[in-house]
């Protein structure tokens, strides 16, 4: 059925007045947005920037770094401490002078080209380095000079110290890590001597303790501070009648101990100094000797 004209009429009013009306409604609401009412408050506060700290250098003082850290940011918020890839002590200055980290970590002494820089140096502890053995030799201690042979090739076999009819696998670090820089300082080791030809280098401190674990009968050198650390299965010997305790380091007994420390390019200011304030502390020094570690003054 076709609808009349009054019909069409009728509806197309109808039909014009739902069209104002849904014109003023939005006329309305949008005079009603452009008054500038008050922001209601939500209670939630911007986030204040966090600051950052960037740390690098040797690998072998890294890991009492982070649990001094991890203890630090506990109690600092707004605080977050990044490591770089682990290095050593050269890439530490390097990094440091070249504005690429804010901390680098040392596990020796500057040397003269280093110190030349004028960086701030901080040393927060010594690191015991001690000879170690597989848990497979049974014996507790050896003499310098038995170590010196084993290392120079004289001795090949643990029998003749006194331990079981096996072959010394001997293990050793590359001649610029700071482990080896102190045994050669300290005239441990002859530089005027060469090791024996099948000493098996092994480039990290990690790959040292890696290889003495997993090698029978094998003889290394490593930090104490790891082997406690880690709890490591390893057999540390005395040497020349001396176990490497802090006590016998403390007293000049046993003299094979590297100095932890690092440098920052600038006098510290605000968080760093927090952080450096915070390993020097009574409560970072005891974390540094509950991990093996003897602390050190500031200076």
């Amino acid at each position: 059925m076709t609808p009349s004209n009054d019909q069409i009429k009728s509806k197309n009013k109808y039909m014009n007045a739902f069209s104002a009306l849904i014109l003023m409604l939005f006329i309305f609401s949008s005079c009603s947005s452009d008054k500038h009412e008050p922001a209601q408050e939500t209670g939630e506060k911007t986030p204040a920037a966090v600051i950052k700290i960037i740390i690098g250098g040797s690998e072998s003082v890294i890991p009492i770094i982070k649990i001094l850290a991890k203890s630090f940011e506990a109690e600092k918020r707004g605080v977050r401490i990044d490591f770089a890839s682990p290095g050593h002590t050269g890439a530490a200055v390097k990094g440091v002078n070249n504005g690429l980290i804010t901390l680098g970590l040392l596990s020796r002494e500057l040397n003269t080209e280093e110190r030349s820089l004028g960086l701030a140096e901080f040393w927060f502890a010594k690191d015991i380095l001690v000879f170690s053995t597989h848990p497979s030799v049974n014996l507790k201690g050896l003499s310098s000079d038995d170590i010196r042979a084993i290392y120079y090739g004289e001795s090949t076999n643990w029998k003749e110290m006194g331990g079981p009819d096996k072959s010394i696998i001997v293990l050793n670090r590359p001649e610029g890590s700071s482990a080896s820089v102190l045994l050669f300082e300290t005239s441990f080791f002859s530089k005027e001597r060469k090791f024996t030809d099948k000493a098996v280098t092994m480039s990290t401190p990690n790959d040292m303790n890696v290889g003495m674990l997993s090698s029978p009968y094998s003889i290394g050198f490593t930090s104490m501070a790891s082997i406690m650390k880690n709890g490591l299965d390893l057999n540390v010997l005395s040497v020349d009648g001396v176990f490497p305790s802090p006590e016998n380091v403390k007293t000049g007994k046993y003299l094979l101990a590297r100095p932890q420390g690092f440098v920052v390019k600038e006098a510290p200011a605000g968080a760093v100094k927090e952080f450096i304030d915070f390993i020097f502390s009574s409560k970072g020094r005891a974390i540094l000797a509950d991990n093996g570690y003897i602390p050190l003054d500031n200076k």
